[in-house]
């Protein structure tokens, strides 16, 4: 049932929570496949309509068999192995279904024509199940409490049975379930006798350097993410780094975990970067201002503002004469870079991050729009972080407005719109491919990098939880718990 992994696990089952960008059983799926295992058996029991439906989705050519185990909540996984006892002929692998690992285990242990135990040799963790191994190479015992003076090494739950010893466990999975009635055994317990009744001759399969990580909690799905994510290993490769403000590097006033340490790196290696905030409601003085207060060493010109974006836009267009939503201090911004504001014959209608809108202001926007003017809005994120949690931003505005007149903006100037960054990255004689987003959120930060080569990078310190990449259509090339796990990467 995953209960470490909720509220992940009250959506799906924990074998479908993804692990860069893949599920868990997508994973374990694709290795068996990509070997030549032609034929798939799936116990499942908690949420089991989930993980039918998603390899009738996802792998509707593979020859993929369902055993449900309706008394999931009271028995153990040898029951649930028992149930799949019409499938234990010829060769066999077995594995739990919480575990991700190189597929070139499997083809190493195809290579193998005896019974073996994927292995990490030399390895002692409290939580896996250990082997040790006589001077034959032979499994004598595997037990979650062998010492690691005694440990050949950790198994990492996958094994492979041949079809004589197959038949071995078939019979004492009939012995254990149908005559002695305990339903409720880890199968380690029943293979624990085997070895040692040397009913069972099976050898560990060092799996060297391969990589694998079995999953129960947060903390095991975080170190799983920087193992398989092979994005971690080539992002140092980049030159730019475009990084969010609110909900990525500071919260109001305060820091973000990791915020300095991450500036810190990109200057020390020299990166190229730019913090890249939607927030119109200050100007570019203000956001330096407060990043400096929170302990950010930046200069001004490091940061970039979706109003920024939407100024050079009007002055490419020749629009000058505008009826702008702002407060009095973003009005005179506006002014100051030569726009003749809210006068009588406006040419157009811009909507910012008004921290001062009011009932008039919304009634005169209402008018101008329903007029056909052109609607222009620097940005359309719905809520804005703050210490004491989250406040409407621009898009509550526009969502009025669209109540009100029917109409969404002409165009948005922050992310995801990418006009934000090409001046910068033309600066730079840049391209997409060389560039890193770094943000909280799924609509405007990472859908940034839809359909071009940006790097987009999710931190689940602001807006955007776990539970929310379940079903969405935009995912990050990487995800991570907040900017500190980047750091090392750099």
């Amino acid at each position: 049932m995953g209960t470490r992994l909720r509220p992940l696990t009250d959506v799906i089952p924990k074998t479908l929570v993804p692990v860069a960008n893949k599920s868990i059983l997508g994973h374990q799926i694709e290795s068996l496949a990509n070997n030549g295992v032609q034929t798939i058996v799936i116990c499942a029991g908690y949420k089991h309509e989930e993980i039918i439906n998603f390899c009738r989705k996802n792998y509707p050519k593979l020859d993929i068999r369902f055993v449900i185990n309706k008394d999931y909540e009271t028995t153990n996984n040898m029951y649930s192995l028992y149930l799949t006892r019409k499938y234990l002929t010829g060769d066999v692998f077995l594995m739990n279904a919480d575990v991700v690992f190189d597929e070139n285990v499997i083809s190493g242990m195809i290579s193998m024509n005896n019974s073996v135990v994927a292995t990490e040799v030399g390895t002692h963790n409290i939580e896996s199940m250990k082997i040790t191994a006589n001077s034959n190479n032979i499994i004598t015992n595997i037990s979650k409490g062998i010492s690691k003076k005694s440990a050949h090494g950790c198994s990492i739950d996958v094994y492979k049975f041949a079809k004589n010893d197959v038949l071995t466990i078939k019979n004492r999975l009939i012995e254990i379930i149908e005559r002695k009635k305990d339903l409720n055994q880890w199968t380690e317990v029943m293979l624990q006798k085997l070895f040692k009744e040397k009913k069972i001759k099976a050898t560990p399969y060092d799996i060297g350097d391969s990589r694998w990580f079995e999953i129960d909690n947060f903390n095991d799905l975080n170190k799983a993410e920087s193992i398989f994510n092979n994005n971690l290993n080539i992002i140092a490769k980049r030159k730019i780094f475009f990084i969010d403000g609110d909900g990525t590097l500071t919260l109001g006033s305060k820091i973000m975990k990791g915020a300095d340490k991450l500036i810190e790196k990109l200057k020390a290696k020299k990166y190229l970067f730019y913090i890249l905030t939607n927030n119109s409601s200050k100007t570019r003085k203000e956001h330096y201002q407060k990043f400096v207060s929170a302990g950010l060493k930046i200069k001004q010109s490091d940061i970039i503002i979706s109003s920024d974006s939407l100024i050079n836009y009007l002055i490419q267009k020749k629009i000058k004469n505008i009826h702008l939503i702002a407060s009095k201090k973003i009005t005179n911004y506006f002014k100051k870079h030569g726009f003749k504001v809210n006068s009588s014959n406006p040419k157009a209608v811009v909507l910012t991050y008004d921290t001062e809108i009011n009932y008039d202001k919304l009634v005169k926007a209402t008018d101008l729009i329903n007029k056909e003017l052109p609607y222009f809005a620097t940005h359309i994120d719905n809520l804005c972080p703050t210490e004491t949690g989250y406040v409407p931003d621009i898009g509550t505005f526009i969502e009025v407005l669209k109540m009100s007149t029917g109409r969404r903006p002409d165009r948005t100037f922050g992310k995801p719109a990418k006009d934000m960054i090409k001046p910068y990255l033309k600066k730079h004689g840049l391209k997409y491919s060389d560039s890193v987003v770094i943000g909280d959120r799924l609509y405007t930060d990472i859908k940034m990098g839809a359909n071009s080569a940006l790097m987009t990078v999710l931190t689940l310190s602001g807006e955007t939880k776990r539970e929310d990449l379940i079903n969405s259509k935009i995912l990050s090339d990487i995800t991570i718990r907040n900017v500190s796990d980047l750091v090392k990467f750099l």
